[in-house]
């Protein structure tokens, strides 16, 4: 029988140092019983009762005849801190006054989660956060990332250039706000718009104003598929020059072209390790990224007017290349999602129109028909009645556990 565990919020508490004894028979708020503690520090579960008075865990042992005003029995389960979600994007959607308690996430036993990854916020969004949170109440405790994509959306637009001196002052400036305010490190998302038009010197310069804060640094970084060794390599370079640890975000070897080199990228961090430099990753702990459809977010139009008849467009021969053109290239080079993950790492996850073809590459199918794989793309979405899944970047389940067993 699997040991199931008990989800309970209230242990994302501090402990007090007085808190590991023996035995007691005081009085608490809230006495867990007879539960498996597993206290996160790598040591083996133990029996033992937890109480709680007030806002802190003061007890863990055996509470014999102790009494309290609410008593769970934990027999049979695991009774463990919080977890850390530390690549989040509830944060948005808890400012809801009916989504407020994050309740999908405590449901798995996470207590705390960090927003604002991928470089997604600036100081006045966490405002506005935060005075969502204190007008309504929250389910979880939340960290934020200071982001560069929002604060280089505030100084420069969506400009396809580097920043001038002028505007790497305003942005460092809305750094150091967003560590004034509590937060803690710096993110990126490099991939995307409009972090992407940005070089590593200018991420350096960035991340060096949240050193004097003990902050971090967090990067989505800039090209997760095609240039997957070398993006790694940017994010421990960037860490190492600005002096602050790094923190690879959601590490996953996507794509077929990067199936099995895992290797490389668990041997670069181990010796970044072996250097005295602070290198950790976070990971997917499933074998896709973001789900969508094929005429979701993966066929882009040139131009994207609301009610395009996308079926007659890529009936159409000269619309279908322009399309094609869109969707690989990104509109004037910008962000597409074929253009960053490629048909390599888009594996179709259901459909009713072709359920044979659920586990699929898309690339594969390509190759099996010998024919392009936009033309590909385009037959299947001409010919279903009903959406069809993909993962927009697929991942092989043996990398997914040889990085999830990584210290």
């Amino acid at each position: 029988m699997k040991t199931r565990l008990a989800l309970v919020a209230l242990l994302s508490l501090p402990i007090i140092a007085s808190a590991f004894s023996q035995s007691s028979s005081e009085s608490f708020d809230l006495l867990i019983r007879n539960g498996t503690v597993v206290d996160g520090s790598g040591k083996r579960g133990v029996k033992a009762d937890v109480g709680v008075r007030g806002d802190r865990i003061v007890f863990v042992g055996s509470a014999k005849s102790a009494q309290a005003k609410t008593t769970i029995d934990a027999a049979g389960l695991v009774v463990a801190p919080g977890f850390i979600d530390v690549h989040s994007h509830t944060e948005n959607s808890i400012a809801n006054p009916e989504r407020r308690w994050n309740e999908g996430v405590i449901r798995q036993g996470v207590t705390t989660i960090v927003g604002g990854p991928d470089g997604s916020l600036s100081p006045s969004q966490i405002r506005r956060l935060i005075a969502a949170y204190e007008k309504n109440g929250v389910g979880t405790n939340v960290a934020f990332y200071i982001g560069h994509n929002a604060i280089r959306r505030e100084v420069i637009g969506l400009a396809h250039r580097l920043a001038t001196p002028e505007e790497m002052e305003k942005m460092k400036a809305l750094v150091r706000e967003g560590m004034e305010m509590g937060c803690v490190g710096f993110s990126t998302g490099l991939m995307y718009e409009p972090g992407m038009w940005s070089n590593t010197d200018e991420v350096v310069e960035l991340a060096k104003a949240v050193k004097p804060f003990n902050g971090t640094y967090d990067s989505h970084v800039r090209d997760p598929v095609q240039r997957f060794v070398e993006s790694d390599q940017e994010a421990i370079d960037v860490g190492r020059r600005a002096g602050i640890p790094a923190k690879i975000a959601h590490e996953k070897t996507v794509g077929l072209q990067n199936a099995g080199k895992n290797k490389v990228i668990i041997k670069m961090i181990n010796d970044a390790r072996n250097r005295g430099e602070e290198v950790v990753t976070d990971q997917y702990p499933y074998d896709g990224a973001a789900t969508s459809t094929l005429t979701g977010i993966i066929v882009v139009p040139p131009e994207m007017r609301a009610g395009l008849d996308l079926k007659a467009a890529l009936r159409d021969t000269e619309k279908r290349k322009q399309i094609k053109q869109t969707s690989e290239n990104g509109v004037n080079g910008g962000f597409a999602w074929l253009k960053a993950t490629g048909y390599g790492a888009m594996r179709i996850t259901s459909s009713k129109d072709y359920p044979q073809l659920i586990g699929k590459y898309l690339s594969e199918l390509a190759k099996e028909r010998k024919m392009d794989a936009f033309d590909l793309v385009s037959d299947l979405v001409l010919n279903a009645n009903n959406p069809v899944g993909i993962t927009l970047g697929a991942i092989k389940e043996e990398d997914v556990r040889e990085l999830m067993i990584q210290p």
